[in-house]
């Protein structure tokens, strides 16, 4: 009974090792995220890369083919940002306004 015991323990221990380590990897991941987003040209890039993988934009496509890899990009972009709103609501809602921002000095040059 007490080989039990000790087994149990050593199992608990082992998980609560392996959240221990999970936890931390989701908190650097969300550091990083916002070193990202801490600087204009980060939010620039992320919102570059959010445009490729048509967050912003419709799937649809006649070709089934094209149609499923927009989408599969599409998920892409949705998952960055969800994980962007979890660490850095503020600076993604900034980066929305700076993108806009530069639009309409790009269209009242033109």
């Amino acid at each position: 009974m007490r080989q039990h015991a000790i087994s149990d323990e050593l199992i608990e221990q082992d998980a609560a090792d392996r959240s221990d380590r999970i936890q931390a990897r989701i908190n650097q991941h969300r550091e990083d995220m916002r070193w990202l987003m801490g600087s204009q040209s980060g939010r620039r890039i992320v919102w570059q890369w959010l445009r490729e993988m048509r967050f912003f934009m419709p799937v649809i496509d006649t070709n089934g083919l094209a149609q499923s890899h927009k989408a599969g990009a599409q998920a892409v972009g949705t998952k960055i940002a969800d994980d962007l709103l979890e660490a850095c609501p503020d600076q993604f809602t900034l980066m929305i306004k700076e993108s806009h921002d530069r639009n309409r000095s790009t269209n009242s040059r033109n």
